[in-house]
């Protein structure tokens, strides 16, 4: 799946895998995250939104569940990103080194 850039100051890329209902957001700092069941209309509605950063920040994150991806899942920088703020301080793992999916939690967004 292929990552767009992006012109933002917090979000490098991001791509939308229809099959899995995925969005792809890699940030300036190289974190790739994965969001679950985001529909077709999510990713488009952020393309075009003037601010493609505070769009994932009101709509996508704490609303859908995610997987941070480390570096080599992700194909490393040159795959596509940097949050300023993790939504997960463990990275997505559970201290084993396997990832794990977060639910999202309402009440932080």
């Amino acid at each position: 799946m292929k990552l767009t850039s992006v012109k933002s100051s917090n979000v490098d890329a991001v791509g939308h895998d229809a099959d899995a209902r995925a969005l792809h957001v890699r940030f300036k700092s190289g974190d790739h995250y994965v969001y679950a069941g985001v529909g077709r209309e999510i990713f488009d509605l952020a393309m075009a939104s003037d601010s493609i950063g505070r769009f994932i920040a009101a709509h996508v994150k704490g609303k859908f569940e995610f997987t941070k991806l480390d570096r080599e899942e992700a194909g490393g920088k040159d795959h596509l990103a940097e949050p300023d703020q993790a939504p997960d301080a463990s990275g997505g793992h559970d201290g084993t080194g396997e990832r794990v999916l977060r639910q999202a939690d309402p009440a932080s967004s």
